[in-house]
């Protein structure tokens, strides 16, 4: 096996709410299963980009520039 796909092992059992917190974001709860913070992908002055929790899937999206996936 070489490093990049330990790395992406490695990343793939991470949720995305670590994987965030390690880039220095901090998303804050907003209910159990959602937490809020500013979008990585553009200039952001209000929390608009959403995390949930569905089981072991994380779903995103950015109400501003309409962003998303799992």
């Amino acid at each position: 096996m070489n490093i990049e796909h330990d790395e992406l092992q490695h990343l793939k059992r991470q949720s995305l709410l670590q994987i965030l917190r390690s880039y220095g974001y901090d998303p804050k709860p907003k209910s159990n299963d959602t937490w809020l913070m500013l979008c990585p992908f553009h200039e952001d002055k209000n929390p608009s980009f959403s995390i949930s929790k569905k089981g072991d899937v994380d779903l995103w999206r950015c109400f501003a520039c309409n962003v998303g996936g799992t």
